[in-house]
């Protein structure tokens, strides 16, 4: 989910500007809110984990992966 700043690729999903029609609103309330709800939880770990603050190289997305599914496994384990 990425506004007009990034690259035209295949793995962004563009929101819809102008929803023409009951579905086209439906789903584009539910992708700003979805869009929200995950900056919100980057926002509690980069805050938790400076590292993930930095930019990342983005030709390894399988160790980015690895990286953020540990940092939401640790901060799940100690919020428990």
């Amino acid at each position: 989910m990425v506004d007009g700043i990034y690259s035209d690729l295949s793995r962004f999903v563009k929101n819809v500007t102008e929803p023409t029609n009951p579905l086209a609103l439906r789903h584009a309330k539910w992708q700003e809110s979805s869009r929200k709800y995950i900056e919100r939880a980057f926002g509690v770990l980069q805050r938790k984990y400076h590292f993930l603050c930095k930019p990342v190289e983005q030709w390894c997305p399988n160790l980015i992966g690895n990286i953020v599914t540990t940092c939401i496994a640790l901060h799940n384990m100690m919020v428990k």
